[in-house]
């Protein structure tokens, strides 16, 4: 008997690794899927002015309400795991926004952050989302600032998490590299994708091969766009700027930092705190500029602490 169920798991794994050689962005799909349900997310999507929104949402319908924005050349996806955690007390929406994920690509579109924020407007309109606790990661914590200040009565509270927006004082090494004509941020093939993982990383995170690939092939076929969107937001004026605004806020606010984050230096979050001195403060000593991801349980609880706390 016990010769036999080995060899059903045998028989069963060899099947599982046929499907995956041969069908790597369906198994890939079914991984995310699976992430997607330990995490207690399912897919949404609504149309608003003929443009598709995909979400992911979660938890308790009457659960305090956690809106979850993704930075640059990330999507929803990438706050599978820090949602693991927090869809068992807190409603969690995550959307696409726009020009990234499952959304559209429009090449005479602005993807400023303020037309990001203008745009999420709508969203939370259509959701009918009144109130809620807002987070953003990198571009995503720019566009969250913006939003708390054209729609300060929707936001009980400001997460910033390795956040564009703010004038770094000291360069990072994805800055001067930029200088120097390497612009990592645009990989356009699988070897400079696997470089920008390790850049942004501490330590990159576990991805499972067939995920992997897919997330490298779907990048580098968007890498003409994602330059083009970089553009837009290289293009930003001062009244798009965080200084002016987040001095203003009269909400709690949540700073978490990746102390080998070679995107956006770490010296960035002593600006942020000359501008809101009360704001609470993390920097993960093992994490870089994706937290939320290399250290999904970690950051999830610092800012479940913060959440308690306000």
């Amino acid at each position: 008997m016990r010769k036999f169920v080995l060899g059903a798991v045998l028989l069963f794994a060899s099947v599982l690794l046929v499907v995956a050689v041969l069908l790597p962005k369906d198994t890939a799909r079914l991984l995310v899927d699976l992430e997607r349900a330990r995490a207690g997310l399912s897919p949404g999507v609504v149309t608003i002015a003929g443009e598709p929104w995909h979400f992911l949402e979660g938890g308790p319908a009457d659960g305090e309400l956690l809106l979850l924005l993704h930075g640059f050349g990330g999507d929803k996806d990438n706050w599978m795991r820090f949602s693991r955690t927090l869809t068992d007390t807190y409603r969690v929406v995550i959307p696409d926004l726009p020009g990234f994920g499952e959304s559209n690509r429009h090449w005479d579109w602005d993807y400023s952050a303020r037309a990001q924020a203008t745009r999420l407007q709508e969203f939370v309109q259509v959701l009918d989302l009144e109130r809620f606790h807002l987070a953003g990661h990198s571009m995503g914590g720019h566009i969250a600032g913006l939003f708390a200040e054209m729609s300060p009565e929707q936001v009980q509270s400001l997460a910033l998490i390795t956040n564009g927006g703010v004038e770094s004082p000291a360069q990072s090494y994805v800055a001067v590299r930029a200088q120097e004509g390497e612009l990592i941020l645009i990989p356009r093939t699988r070897e400079e994708f696997q470089r920008l993982l390790e850049v942004a990383s501490y330590e990159p995170p576990f991805i499972p091969w067939p995920v992997g690939g897919l997330l490298a092939d779907e990048s580098i076929a968007d890498a003409d766009f994602k330059e083009y969107v970089l553009g837009t937001l290289r293009q930003q004026g001062d009244n798009d700027r965080l200084e002016p605004v987040l001095p203003v806020l009269n909400i709690p606010v949540f700073v978490l930092w990746g102390r080998h984050d070679r995107l956006i230096d770490v010296s960035t979050v002593e600006a942020i705190r000359n501008l809101v001195p009360d704001a609470t403060y993390v920097i993960m000593e093992e994490s870089g500029h994706l937290p939320m991801v290399e250290q999904p349980d970690v950051a999830a609880d610092h800012y479940r602490k913060f959440l308690d706390a306000h």
